[in-house]
């Protein structure tokens, strides 16, 4: 999950809506400044700004910091994947990070498949 997935029909428009590549969407660089020591936090209201000004029709996910158990067991209900937790406060760091937490749902098509694959 360390890149942001995106079909390249998706990203020919965001790139002709944005003016920009969707690199955009982590808020990295703006005008040529580094944003990468930016907290998440900071970065995810500047994408806001950004997606509603341009009218991309994108909405960002909204934060919550509610309990993250209760969350991922409702996800497991929702039949998602799973969760991503990140700390608001973090700046990016490519990479694995302790600043990022993944968890899966095993029940989710996604971990069954892999789970019946024959690697």
């Amino acid at each position: 999950m360390g890149t942001l997935q995106i079909s390249n029909s998706a990203r020919a428009c965001l790139t002709a809506k944005l003016g920009a590549g969707t690199e955009d969407l982590r808020q990295l660089e703006i005008d040529g400044q580094d944003r990468r020591n930016l907290p998440l936090g900071d970065r995810r209201k500047r994408l806001a700004r950004l997606l509603t000004r341009r009218g991309v029709g994108i909405v960002p996910s909204e934060h919550t910091a509610d309990d993250g158990a209760t969350i991922f067991r409702q996800a497991c209900r929702m039949g998602l994947e799973g969760i991503v937790s990140k700390k608001l406060s973090s700046p990016y760091r490519s990479g694995r990070s302790t600043d990022w937490l993944t968890v899966k749902n095993p029940d989710s098509p996604a971990m069954v498949r892999h789970r019946e694959e024959d690697w």
